[in-house]
């Protein structure tokens, strides 16, 4: 038995219409995908593909709800209130759960994306509507959100499951807060997968003024919009299977 596990996620199944983004041959070297619902990209033709391709690879299925913004991919702050969130995202999860069922699968996680994550992460009102949400639709549902923020306490604290998430292909600064580019370059594969064995073995992660701070993890989450995604993912499996690291499913936290 392996002495470290680790989930591997990344957000899938983002194509809408003409547009694509993310292979799903992807998921052959992850173990969780976030599956957007249709309000900041995956139309009901990309859902269906995406569920289809996560059953096919075995990776369990998570809900990746956002705004309804489909022009700035959800990337842009909206000023809901807690009630807007809490049915935007019940309609969501709704929305993916419908090509779930016909597939006999069930979605095992949820996690926000875009700017709704750090609206329903630091907003005490907006993460209590959205804990709501997930409790009234599926109670054992877990949540992946980074360990700092209030809506991990607070999801403790009300009896949702949720893990912790890190993201060794973003840069971090040395208080643990990172910046996403918005320019998708080739990334260099040895510091990711550097990035990543450190942040499970160690409990440390690399920040950019050379610095380490302290991280805990239960899930990995990479981009699959990288242009080189599929050479860091095939060297991350590689160097995970020699530092005797296993790879593991939601799935394995239902009880």
């Amino acid at each position: 038995m392996a002495k470290y596990q680790i989930v591997l996620n990344s957000d899938m199944g983002e194509s809408f219409g003409n547009w694509h983004i993310g292979p799903d041959h992807l998921m052959q070297y992850l173990s969780a995908v976030n599956l957007a619902c249709g309000f900041h990209a995956g139309d009901p033709n990309v859902m269906y593909n995406s569920v289809e391709a996560a059953k096919q690879y075995g990776v369990s299925v998570g809900a990746h709800p956002g705004f309804r913004d489909l022009q700035g991919f959800g990337r842009r702050m909206m000023d809901l209130t807690p009630e807007e969130v809490y049915n935007d995202t019940l309609y969501q999860m709704g929305a993916l759960d419908a090509f779930m069922r016909v597939k006999d699968m069930k979605i095992t996680h949820i996690n926000p994306h875009g700017e709704l994550d750090p609206l329903v992460s630091d907003s005490e009102p907006h993460a209590r509507a959205f804990l709501k949400a997930i409790k009234d639709y599926q109670d054992d549902m877990i949540l992946v959100t980074e360990e700092k923020a209030l809506i991990y306490k607070m999801a403790q604290e009300e009896g949702v499951r949720v893990l912790r998430v890190g993201y060794p292909d973003l840069k971090y600064a040395s208080d643990g807060s990172f910046a996403i580019d918005r320019e998708k370059k080739p990334l260099e594969p040895n510091e990711i997968v550097e990035q990543s064995v450190r942040m499970i073995k160690e409990k440390k992660a690399l920040a950019v003024d050379g610095s380490y701070f302290d991280i805990h993890v239960d899930v990995l989450a990479y981009h699959s919009d990288v242009p080189n995604a599929e050479e860091i993912l095939s060297a991350l499996r590689k160097r995970l299977a020699e530092e005797d690291i296993a790879v593991v499913s939601l799935s394995n936290y239902f009880l």
